[in-house]
């Protein structure tokens, strides 16, 4: 396990070099979102308002990011 975080966050540094760190920045947070859909979807976990509201935050900001480009 410790081997994928330590790739993970060398694909994070390697990603910073080339993109610019607000992209990069908002690329790392929609994996949480991934995470919440994948829990819901494979493991039966609660979607309840709580997680809605903060999965529909990261994605408000990841969309204002995408379109003040």
């Amino acid at each position: 396990m410790a081997f994928f975080c330590l790739g993970g966050y060398a694909l994070v540094l390697a990603a910073m070099r080339i993109a610019p760190v607000s992209y990069v920045g908002a690329a790392r947070e929609s994996s949480v979102l991934f995470a919440a859909v994948l829990g819901w979807a494979l493991l039966r976990e609660g979607f309840g308002l709580r997680r809605l509201l903060a999965a529909a935050v990261i994605f408000a900001g990841i969309l204002c990011l995408v379109l003040a480009r």
